[in-house]
């Protein structure tokens, strides 16, 4: 959720997400919006219209600063012109951008879009169970189809069919964010992470009130934040190394990551996920993630012991070639990612979108269940190698 968001007036405080403007929407950047003053009386002529002159070329000179109170279209403009902002693209592999693509995000699309089909991602054993369900034939895994994608682990149909009815009672009744965050998606995120029986660093932390470290916020950007990380938890040994790490290099709030919130200082961030209600603005979503991988990856790269003045993003920084986020608006899950720049333009690039699964389906609740555990693969046994080599070859200062 963003500062952005509308207050939920009738949510418990405990809930109340992230600090939002008071009513006025008065911020301190909107000191910025006269630009010019009206110059004394002259004595001459000629000094009025120098002193006008001056004046207008004063005004002319100064351009409108964003605040949080700006449009997402105003923030999108304010970030492709900046060199640490960043620029926006669609995942189409027929697009202008298809080349930035790395190679190892492709792959991981193809899957997700494979998931997204529901081609081959139940076990067999499943199909009797699920008749009532109307679920298509080609859901079901066939070892004898090589295209087939292999078996994920999936719980009871009683969770299922409670996700579900969570879902359309949040729907129905237009809950709002809070409880769709706590009745659904964690729901959702605790199964895959904490209960499915898998045992890997990675885990979920709900963070709604993470701020960016501001040695890493985008130039003029208003702040931006997420509604739940998964960060990779580490073992003792390598809980020591960051530690060091962020003795040795100076880091910003000693912390790993681009935020300081709880132990996300020393737990990196692999995946960012942002939530909307059913209505809510795509592109105000949209936004808070590429602020925030665009910070996350000027964190990256003082970790690579690249530290650089504040108006340049280190590319491809610890070889990380992507950093993935998830966008949910209600029932719908889609996944974006950003690319990080190169040596000619240094800002990353942002690619958009492909749905992954919804909450609106029993069909749609495995697959999104499955593409979260892909999701979990690509961050313990991809990202996680990365970040740790790139950590333990950082120069000390």
């Amino acid at each position: 959720m963003s500062p952005t968001k509308r207050p939920n007036e009738d949510a418990p405080r405990a809930f109340d997400l992230t600090p939002r403007p008071s009513r006025t929407r008065s911020t301190p950047t909107q000191s910025n919006a006269n630009h010019g003053a009206t110059d004394d009386a002259d004595t001459t002529d000629s000094q009025s219209h120098r002193s006008a002159a001056t004046s207008t070329s004063r005004t002319s000179s100064k351009a409108p600063k964003v605040s949080r109170n700006s449009s997402p279209t105003k923030q999108f403009r304010n970030a492709e012109i900046q060199e640490t902002g960043f620029r926006t693209a669609s995942f189409d592999t027929g697009g202008r951008m298809a080349s930035h693509l790395p190679a190892s995000l492709r792959s991981l699309l193809r899957d997700l879009r494979k998931i997204e089909r529901a081609d081959g991602v139940l076990p067999e054993c499943l199909r009797d169970e699920l008749s009532d369900f109307d679920i298509p034939w080609f859901a079901f895994h066939n070892a004898q189809r090589p295209e087939s994608l292999p078996n994920f682990t999936y719980p009871p149909i009683t969770f299922i069919q409670d996700v579900y009815g969570r879902a359309t009672k949040c729907r129905e009744q237009r809950h709002r964010e809070s409880s769709w965050n706590i009745e659904v998606h964690a729901r959702v995120l605790e199964w895959v992470l904490r209960d499915s029986g898998h045992n890997g660093p990675l885990d979920y932390r709900y963070c709604t009130t993470a701020n960016v470290l501001h040695q890493y916020r985008p130039r003029d950007a208003p702040s931006k934040m997420v509604d739940f990380c998964l960060a990779l938890e580490m073992k003792e040994a390598d809980e020591e190394v960051v530690n060091r790490l962020c003795k040795q290099t100076d880091r910003p709030g000693y912390s790993i990551n681009h935020t300081d919130w709880g132990d996300l200082c020393k737990h990196p961030i692999a995946i960012s996920i942002e939530t909307k209600c059913p209505g809510d603005s795509y592109d105000e979503a949209l936004l808070q993630v590429a602020t925030w991988h665009a910070a996350q990856l000027r964190s990256l790269a003082w970790a690579a012991g690249e530290r650089r003045p504040r108006n340049t993003l280190s590319p491809s920084a610890h070889g990380i070639d992507y950093l993935p986020a998830l966008i949910v608006t209600g029932n719908e899950w889609s996944f974006v990612a950003t690319v990080p720049g190169n040596e000619t333009d240094s800002r990353p690039t942002v690619f958009q979108s492909q749905i992954i699964g919804s909450t609106s389906s029993i069909l749609g609740i495995y697959t999104l269940l499955a593409a979260l555990q892909r999701l979990r693969s690509w961050a313990e046994e991809e990202y996680w190698p990365v970040f740790k080599a790139g950590s333990r070859n950082s120069p000390e200062r």
